[in-house]
């Protein structure tokens, strides 16, 4: 049976189960290695089956030269579409709310009444990592991307370093290496690194904890180490009250008496 054909499969039964609860799927090779196939069949459905999602509550703490900055946040999710982040103050205050589309970013600052739209190219050049939507997206879904599956379940590509089981794929887009480590006992993504040596880029993310409510698996905590432009960066996040697949509002509204600028630093 082909493993394309496989994963099919996988997914009727789990589409088919009312009320079913998600498990880690790992087994052992006769070599007493983590099958891959599975590894990558219970991420890519878990993956797949999230169209939209609303984070209602995470918890942040943001820290930029030993400084450390707490907030809360909420994100809106329509797949491959839309992302809205809402970042408050630790008294509930909205203070930034981001529209990420595909080729662009609205980012509101309620505390000056000032907003800006643009590129997300630009968005790029001035903050560094965040590339397109789909990367932001997976980041946030603990989720891979399509590097992750192309001739992946060959075993002589994969390896184990701790409590993990480890891919590397090879070079992606922008020439990025990046490497995947999977939990070896539930498969679920642990550890992603990406360095993007012409940008001086370098990011890695743990996903330390899993969340299982009906059927689907979001990360409880998410820890993002991240270097750019001589910077050193570090994103620490707890998610709580979620709903997957359910409508939201997402239009953003923008008052008259907010001022437009050029350029994002005015904001």
């Amino acid at each position: 049976m082909s493993f394309s054909l496989c994963i099919i499969i996988l997914a009727i039964l789990v589409f088919a189960m009312p009320g079913c609860k998600v498990k880690g799927l790992v087994s052992k090779t006769e070599n007493n290695y983590v099958n891959p196939e599975k590894i990558i069949t219970i991420n890519k459905i878990n993956e797949e089956r999230i169209e939209t999602i609303w984070i209602k509550k995470i918890k942040g703490v943001y820290t930029l030269d030993e400084e450390d900055y707490k907030f809360n946040s909420n994100i809106r999710i329509i797949k491959d579409s839309i992302i809205v982040v809402s970042i408050a103050t630790d008294f509930g205050i909205e203070a930034i709310r981001l529209y990420f589309e595909k080729d662009s970013i609205t980012v509101l600052n309620r505390f000056h009444k000032t907003w800006y739209s643009g590129s997300i190219k630009e968005y790029k050049y001035k903050y560094g990592f965040i590339y397109d939507l789909d990367f932001l997206e997976t980041i946030l879904l603990m989720g891979t991307g399509e590097n992750l599956w192309a001739g992946s379940s060959k075993q002589a590509k994969w390896h184990t370093v701790d409590s993990a089981y480890c891919y590397v794929p090879g070079m992606s887009k922008n020439n990025a290496a990046e490497s995947f480590c999977f939990d070896n006992n539930t498969g679920y993504l642990a550890e992603r690194k990406l360095e993007i040596p012409q940008d001086e880029i370098k990011l890695q993310i743990r996903y330390s904890g899993y969340t299982e409510k009906d059927c689907y698996i979001l990360p409880s905590k998410i820890n993002a180490w991240f270097s750019a432009n001589d910077k050193n960066h570090k994103l620490l996040l707890y998610y709580d009250k979620w709903e997957v697949n359910e409508s939201f509002p997402i239009k953003i509204k923008i008052s008259a008496s907010y001022k437009k600028v050029e350029r994002l630093i005015d904001l």
